[in-house]
C-alpha cells in the first residue's frame, strides 16, 4: 500500500510503479492490475489510480490495449519524469464562518487571487471549533487532484486542539497562518531568533511613539484563549520593551464587540492622559477606542494618540482618521501558496521572514502635527524606527 503524506496521492502511486520498473520487478510488456484492484491496495478511489496511469501513459511509461488492460510500454523511458500539471488542480480553504472582520476578508480575496493566476481551484471547507469530518476530507483528496489546504486566519478564540486535529488528520498538508508548537513545519514564515524582537511590528510601533516622546505606551488587544494566540507574542515583544526603557506595562483586554470594554479601559488610562500612546492589536479595536474617546471627552492626538494594526480602510473616515501599519497581504497568501506546493511535493521548504510593515500616517498618532506637516522628515524619522 502507497502513503505518502506529503504528497498527492496519484503521484505516490506512479512512482512506485516507476520504482518496481526500475528494481526490475516490473518488465516491458508486463500487465498491470486492475484500476479496481490498485484503488483497494492503496486505500483510495479508482480514479486516483486512473489518474497516475494517465500520467505515466502520457510519459510513455504506460500503453493501454482495448479490451486487454494497462502494459508497461516496450520502450518505457524512465528517464522523463512525472510531471504535475497545474490544470485541475484543486486547493482546501479553511475558513472560520464566525470570523468578520476586514483582515480575514482581504486575506481571502488575495488567496483567491493568487489561486486565480495560477490556475488552481479553491474549496472552500468550512472551520467550526468542532473540528472537519476527516472522511469527507479523504473522499475530496481521491477524487481530486488536490495538492494540499490553507488555512488563511484563525478567530480569536478558536481552539488550538482542533489546528492540530485538522493538520495531523488531514491527507493532505495544512499550512497554518501563526506557528503553534509542534507544527512548525507547517508554518508557511519564519522570524530570525536572534532579532525576533528588534524586528517585530509591536517593537517597532513602541519605538515609534517612545520616539515621538510619549513617557507611556499602552497595548490593546482581546484577551489571548492561549499562549499560542498571535497577540501573546505581542505581549511578549511590548513587555520586553518597556522593561527595557523603565517604563509601566499598561495592557489593556477587551472584547471587541463590547463597547463598555473600551470605555473601562479608557477610564484605567485616565492618569496618563497628554502623555500616552496606544497600540492596538487591529484597526477594529483602534475604530472603537476613537469612539470611546469621543464619548467620553478626551482629545485625539492631544490627550491619546492611537496606533491601529492592518490598514482598514474604514479608519481613513474616523474623526480623526487612523494612523495604522499596512502588511503586504499580497506577499503573505503568496508564501502560504509557495509552501503548501513545497510540502506537497517534498521539496526544501524556502521560508523567509516577513518583509517589514508600512507604517500609514494620518492624524491619530500625533507624528505629523508633531513635525509640522513636513512628510519628508516625517519619513526620516520613520526611517529610523524601522531601523535594527
Amino acid at each position: 500500500m502507497v502513503k505518502q503524506r506529503n504528497q498527492f496521492k496519484y503521484k505516490a502511486i506512479a512512482n512506485t510503479i516507476l520504482e518496481a520498473i526500475s528494481e526490475g520487478r516490473l518488465k516491458p510488456g508486463d500487465r498491470l492490475p486492475s484500476l479496481r484492484q490498485l484503488a483497494e491496495e492503496n486505500d483510495c478511489n479508482y480514479l486516483t489510480v486512473y489518474h497516475a496511469f494517465e500520467e505515466l501513459q502520457q510519459q510513455g511509461i504506460l500503453e493501454k490495449r482495448p479490451g486487454s488492460g494497462t502494459f508497461i510500454a516496450p520502450n518505457a523511458d524512465l528517464s522523463k519524469p512525472v510531471q504535475q500539471k497545474r490544470k485541475n488542480t484543486y486547493l482546501l480553504i479553511f475558513h472560520a464562518l464566525s470570523e468578520p472582520g476586514f483582515f480575514p476578508h482581504a486575506v481571502l480575496k488575495s488567496l483567491c487571487t493568487h489561486c486565480k493566476n495560477e490556475k488552481i481551484h479553491p474549496v472552500f471547507v468550512p472551520l467550526t471549533p468542532d473540528g472537519i469530518d476527516v472522511r469527507s476530507l479523504h473522499e475530496l483528496h481521491d477524487r481530486l487532484n488536490l495538492v494540499g489546504g490553507i488555512i488563511p486566519t484563525l478567530p480569536d478564540d478558536f481552539p488550538v486542539s482542533t489546528v492540530y486535529q485538522l493538520v495531523q488528520t488531514s491527507p493532505a498538508p495544512v499550512v497554518i497562518p501563526h506557528p503553534i508548537p509542534g507544527l512548525e513545519d507547517y508554518y508557511f514564515s519564519f522570524t530570525p531568533q536572534s532579532s525576533v524582537r528588534r524586528r517585530s511590528t509591536t517593537t517597532r510601533c513602541c519605538r515609534f511613539f517612545h520616539r515621538l516622546g510619549c513617557r507611556h505606551i499602552a497595548l490593546l488587544g482581546v484577551d489571548p484563549p492561549t499562549t499560542y494566540h498571535p497577540f501573546h507574542r505581542n505581549i511578549v515583544d511590548y513587555t520586553h520593551f518597556c522593561n527595557e526603557h523603565a517604563m509601566p506595562t499598561l495592557i489593556r483586554f477587551v472584547r471587541k464587540n463590547v463597547d463598555c470594554d473600551f470605555d473601562s479601559a479608557l477610564a484605567s488610562l485616565h492618569d496618563y492622559r497628554r502623555n500616552l500612546g496606544v497600540i492596538c492589536f487591529y484597526d477594529d479595536l483602534a475604530i472603537r477606542l476613537i469612539h470611546a474617546c469621543h464619548k467620553q471627552g478626551w482629545k485625539i492626538p492631544q490627550d491619546i494618540r492611537i496606533l491601529g494594526n492592518n490598514n482598514n480602510p474604514d479608519g481613513e473616515c474616523c474623526d480623526p482618521p487612523l494612523s495604522t501599519v499596512r502588511f503586504d497581504i499580497d506577499h503573505m497568501t503568496g508564501k502560504m501558496l509557495h509552501h503548501v506546493f513545497a510540502l506537497a511535493e517534498n521539496r526544501p521548504k524556502e521560508r523567509s521572514p516577513h518583509p517589514p510593515p508600512q507604517f500609514i500616517i494620518r492624524q491619530s498618532c500625533g507624528a505629523l502635527a508633531q513635525f509640522g506637516g513636513d512628510r519628508q522628515k516625517l519619513e526620516a524619522f520613520i526611517a529610523e524606527v524601522m531601523q535594527d
